[in-house]
């Protein structure tokens, strides 16, 4: 899994894309399972590299796309940006208290991102916080949903235990995701 961590003045459904790979990681590596998660942006991935990645990858990690604060004259995010430079320690609820804690879901815009559908290309099994996803994707059919207390984390290791189950959801998400021409 690759995300940034974006400005928090983007919300907390950008937060939470960076949170997902963060929190998996340990509880990955508790589970012995080998994971591969980094919000450096060096080690990030493109074009036909990230495509070799979630090919050899068993499953991907994924969120919503998007974000819950709208910046309109992108004053936000400036205040927000400079803040967290003089105080780079601060927590994203810190600085959504003080910033914009009362327009934080307001209005969100929240898509399904286009590495769902590389993922599913590739015949990567998908793992995801719960979420819209566009209406392109059914909970428990083209994915393993992990919820946002990571509760149940146990199942979804070992879900990936079994490589036919495995198998079954990659292939039924590859047919009906990425050859789908809706």
């Amino acid at each position: 899994y690759r995300a940034r961590k974006s400005s928090y003045a983007l919300g907390y459904a950008a937060y939470e894309k960076w949170l997902i790979g963060e929190s998996v990681a340990d509880l990955g590596d508790k589970a012995g399972l080998k994971t591969d998660i980094s919000s450096d942006t060096r080690q990030r991935f493109s074009g036909d590299d990230w495509l070799t990645f979630l090919k050899a990858s068993k499953a991907c990690l994924g969120t919503d796309s998007g974000a819950s604060v709208m910046d309109f004259d992108g004053r936000l995010q400036l205040e927000v940006d400079a803040y967290c430079a003089k105080h780079p320690t601060a927590s994203f609820e810190q600085v959504r208290s003080q910033f914009f804690a009362d327009q934080d879901g307001l209005i969100s815009i929240q898509v399904i991102s286009p590495r769902i559908f590389e993922a599913a290309a590739m015949r990567t099994l998908l793992i995801l916080y719960p979420g819209q996803y566009s209406g392109r994707l059914i909970p428990g059919r083209h994915y393993l949903v992990l919820n946002k207390d990571h509760s149940y984390f146990s199942d979804i290791v070992t879900f990936l235990r079994d490589p036919d189950k495995v198998d079954a959801m990659t292939k039924l998400t590859y047919e009906e995701v990425a050859c789908s021409y809706e």
